[in-house]
């Protein structure tokens, strides 16, 4: 599933190197996502924040981009 919208939730982010991570609602699965894949440009976001988010592959990893809070 490359693509697709999904519901997810932000479980980790380090605001000094800019990475966290989201969990996706349906599946439990775990991506990874730097500041400058959050879509309101703010570089910066709160464990806990419920987002959607794209899965993409990058760098032979599953990433998340697209990264916006709702």
């Amino acid at each position: 599933m490359s693509g697709d919208t999904l519901a997810a939730e932000v479980v980790e982010f380090d605001e000094t190197v800019g990475w966290g991570r989201v969990q996706v609602v349906a599946t439990g699965e775990e991506l990874g996502f730097h500041c400058l894949d959050l879509v309101d440009g703010s570089r910066t976001i709160v464990v806990g924040t419920r987002v959607h988010c794209r899965r993409v592959g990058r760098l032979g990893l599953w990433q998340a981009t697209d990264v916006s809070g709702y």
